[in-house]
């Protein structure tokens, strides 16, 4: 019976327990109907939620007013939202954000443990074939998820035949969405004229596609174990927090650099053209996705977000004052004027002492330019490109990106921040003031 059928589902995958409240997402259709009566027939707790998108005009008022009178046979709490539909834009997925947005609001308002919403096998039939059609890896294929953060799906087993056969053997009554009836949409095209052709070959195709994804999601959990370990020994950051990606020990599949890759945008597409760029050392080579950069640098690929790049900002911070401090995008900087040389010099790089005298002021601190050169410290007055002294040092392009330089009113550069000062404003015996500098760059 259909009734043991659904206890024994909502046990096996642990949807919810008889203490929680569950609100049921009701159109009015046979499907949502049937879900409402089996609920009632069980017991659970449960309120009915219905969602007035007002884009059938009367049939849509005339759909919530029955839904309320199904919610008052059932004596159970009625929801309704009466939705606006927008002028123009993509109403289904206007309508998907809606019903969401407000059941997640009716959860946390009423207090409401789960969504129950009505979807049954010949959904999942017409999801597999949808996404098969689009493309996509072995979450295409995985079918509608029993169970998923807030929202639970405890009708997924059955078909519609199945459900159809309840609602007349109970004398049950339903509306019928007209737009069901159109090709309109894609999955109506597949439901009325795809389907049966595959019925044809197979009379239980329904269950047969629901039988696979359900071991389609146990493969499924052995893969993400297997990505799990992956993640663990190719992902790192450095100090500066970019995310570093090392591949040189990692299988050349695509189905395994997508599934890493994945929560920074990466397509099976890109992951095919990032394995191939890898494969020729292509040092430099830069992709972008919708949300980060990958950079292909010295066996490894960086990862940053494209926030980041937004922030490649050209802002300069000018050093007016004898002592502060100040914020730039990628870091913090401390300068104060000295009276006198200091006793102990620090030799981290992140601090600078500099002869005050040698300056030019105001000095400005700014990202580093094509064409900045300056006179490393230690090369003895040797003159050198900016550019090529980071080349030198083995920065990464994202490292080079978020250098900044600190140069006086004649536009010399007096320090690489972070690497190195300028030989020509080194202190020396005969040093009286010096400009120590102390930068902090952002993690």
């Amino acid at each position: 019976m259909l009734i043991d059928d659904f206890l024994g589902f909502i046990d096996k995958n642990k949807l919810f327990t008889p203490k929680d409240k569950i609100l049921l997402a009701v159109s009015g259709g046979i499907d949502s109907v049937v879900m409402s009566h089996l609920f009632a027939r069980a017991g659970f707790m449960f309120a009915i939620a219905h969602i007035n998108y007002a884009l059938r005009g009367r049939e849509s008022q005339e759909d919530a007013a029955w839904v309320a009178q199904w919610a008052e046979s059932l004596k159970v709490p009625f929801f309704l939202h009466e939705a606006s539909p927008p002028a123009a834009g993509n109403i289904q997925s206007w309508a998907r954000k809606l019903r969401y947005d407000w059941f997640k609001q009716l959860l946390q308002t009423k207090g409401y443990d789960y969504v129950a919403t009505a979807h049954h096998a010949n959904d999942v039939l017409e999801t597999v074939l949808f996404r098969l059609c689009r493309g996509g890896g072995i979450a295409a294929v995985h079918g509608i998820l029993p169970k998923q953060a807030f929202l639970v799906r405890p009708l997924l087993f059955a078909t519609r035949a199945q459900i159809m056969d309840y609602a007349r053997h109970h004398a049950l009554s339903w509306r019928e969405d007209s737009s069901n009836a159109t090709d309109k949409y894609r999955r109506n095209y597949l439901r009325h004229h795809v389907v049966p052709h595959l019925r044809e070959i197979n009379p239980k195709i329904e269950a047969t596609v629901w039988a696979t994804t359900c071991r389609i999601r146990e493969v499924e959990e052995v893969w993400e174990e297997y990505v799990t370990r992956w993640r663990q020994n190719v992902f790192y950051e450095d100090e500066a927090a970019t995310l570093h990606f090392a591949f040189e020990h990692l299988p050349r599949k695509v189905a395994l650099w997508q599934a890493l890759l994945a929560p920074y945008g990466v397509s099976f597409d890109l992951a095919e053209q990032l394995i191939e760029a890898c494969g020729r050392s292509q040092a430099g080579a830069v992709f972008y996705t919708a949300t980060h950069c990958l950079l292909l640098d010295r066996g490894e690929l960086l990862i940053r977000a494209q926030a980041e790049n937004a922030a490649l900002c050209h802002e300069e911070l000018l050093l007016s004052s004898p002592k502060g401090n100040a914020s730039l995008c990628f870091g913090s900087l401390y300068w104060e004027l000295l009276p006198g040389r200091p006793s102990l010099l620090s030799a981290d790089p992140c601090q600078a002492y500099l002869d005050a005298d040698k300056l030019n002021f105001p000095l400005k601190v700014r990202l580093w330019q094509a064409g900045d050169r300056f006179c490393p410290f230690g090369m003895k007055g040797k003159s050198k490109k900016v550019s090529d002294f980071l080349i030198n040092i083995k920065l990464s392009r994202f490292e080079k990106e978020r250098q900044y330089v600190l140069a006086d009113a004649q536009g010399r550069i007096a320090w690489v921040l972070g690497r190195r000062i300028d030989e020509r404003f080194a202190l020396n015996a005969s040093t009286q003031n010096v400009l120590f500098l102390s930068w902090t760059p952002k993690p």
